[in-house]
């Protein structure tokens, strides 16, 4: 039994259908991308996954039970997402991180010594040992996006959703919240589902990728068989010189715009 099964979902805005009869599943303890050109639903699903965006149509199961008939505060135990944008806020960086604890706590129940341990592993696991006092409004792009993955794995789920976690950051700092994410699942198992916009990074940190096309799943699988010049030329309009990383047998990929009819027809693969 798969641990998350999407069957039959459809979205809808207005007139606009953003997800349109997709069925998924998800295995445990794995990392998956999710990619596609812009406005192809890529978040939308990601907000159905997380119980953030009910479908019009469809059901989504976590460990064979309805999603979106499960209490939400048992739901939060299982899912934590981390939306687009990390924000500022006026609290210091342990503080923020100690909501991520809210699920566990009834309303009057206060934090605890078990509390108080997880709160400093999060910040452990998310190297902000150094920031535990600072208020997250000082800090750069890159800090902020680690103290919000932060609060989301001290709510200890077992499913973590971030919808592009990387954007706005520079390279240092995406390489820097890639490695704790993947580290998330090597370490301790976690489930992870993304969405990302960079091709090297789904296919350098995932088990799997799904690739959406206009509200559909077009493909899904391991990176180096899906992630082919045929697809990237049909989805997103490049082509692309591919290479294998000598290190992780890994594909990495130089994307080309295509200039005119003739180019499209080529395939550049190394």
């Amino acid at each position: 039994m798969s641990f998350i099964r999407a069957v039959g979902i459809t979205q809808q805005f207005n007139d606009k259908t953003a997800v349109n009869q997709l069925d998924l599943s998800i295995d445990q303890g794995r990392i998956y991308s999710i990619i596609g050109p812009n406005g192809c639903g890529k978040s939308t699903l990601l907000r159905i996954l997380a119980r953030q965006l009910k479908p019009k149509q469809g059901e989504v199961f976590l460990e064979g039970e309805n999603l979106y008939k499960m209490p939400p505060k048992r739901a939060a135990l299982k899912l934590a997402l981390l939306a687009q944008s990390a924000e500022p806020v006026d609290l210091t960086v342990q503080q923020l991180i100690a909501y991520g604890r809210s699920p566990h706590k009834s309303m009057l129940q206060k934090m605890n010594k078990d509390d108080d341990e997880i709160i400093r592993w999060a910040i452990e696991q998310t190297n902000l040992q150094h920031l535990a006092d600072r208020n997250v409004a000082t800090l750069s792009g890159g800090e902020r996006q680690r103290v919000w993955i932060a609060l989301a794995i001290a709510q200890q789920s077992a499913v973590l959703l971030l919808d592009e976690p990387t954007t706005f950051l520079d390279v240092s700092h995406q390489l820097e919240v890639m490695e704790v994410v993947a580290g998330l699942n090597r370490n301790h198992g976690t489930t992870i589902i993304m969405v990302l916009h960079d091709m090297n990074h789904a296919a350098a940190y995932s088990d799997e990728i799904i690739v959406m096309n206009h509200g559909r799943l077009y493909s899904k699988g391991a990176p180096d068989e899906v992630m082919t010049p045929a697809m990237l030329r049909e989805v997103f309009q490049v082509e692309a010189r591919i290479y294998t990383d000598p290190e992780d047998g890994k594909p990495a990929y130089l994307l080309k715009g295509l200039a005119d009819k003739e180019r499209a027809g080529k395939e550049y693969v190394h």
